[in-house]
């Protein structure tokens, strides 16, 4: 069940990641804010993979960093996002991310423990925080894809996306 729900989240990322458009021509001179995007989604995949094999280990620098990218989008919101409106919800997505991600830290440091802990796994049913994990995993992938359908509605080619890879805007 937790595995056929990561992967309809996986799916969902991957929905996301075709709805995510560059910046304006205009725009060009601010890469920070693409840059954390594109990072975004190759963050995302690591806490997927880690989610997905049960090596926990490796969510933590992942989601610490996309929670300093929560922050650091809010703190440089795109200047064509204007209206007090579309700004107050385009800081309510960080924040959201942010919030997500830092829920998701704490539960998975309680995975960690448990992994190393002498008890026998067999002893110790964990399994409710493996749900958890994967929810808020799923919340930061929606809140992302909610983020894009509202403020990035131009289509982007998936052509080199992925770790390290940059997106392309169809022409």
């Amino acid at each position: 069940m937790i595995r056929a729900m990561l992967m309809s989240v996986l799916v969902a990322l991957m929905v996301a990641v075709v709805s995510v458009p560059t910046l304006p021509a205009q725009q060009a001179a601010r890469p920070p804010i693409k840059e954390l995007m594109g990072e975004n989604l190759a963050l995302m995949q690591n806490i997927l993979v880690g989610l997905m094999t049960s090596t926990y280990e490796q969510i933590p620098k992942s989601a610490e960093v996309m929670k300093t990218h929560a922050e650091d989008i809010q703190k440089n919101r795109p200047p064509e996002i204007t209206g007090q409106v579309n700004i107050d919800r385009f800081n309510a997505y960080a924040f959201t991310l942010k919030n997500s991600t830092e829920h998701l830290l704490l539960v998975t440091q309680e995975l960690i423990k448990h992994d190393k802990s002498p008890e026998s796994p067999g002893m110790m049913n964990i399994d409710y925080l493996r749900v958890v994990v994967a929810g808020h995993y799923s919340n930061m992938v929606t809140t992302c894809v909610n983020c894009h359908n509202q403020f990035r509605r131009k289509p982007v080619s998936m052509m080199g996306a992925g770790p390290g890879g940059m997106m392309k805007s169809k022409k």
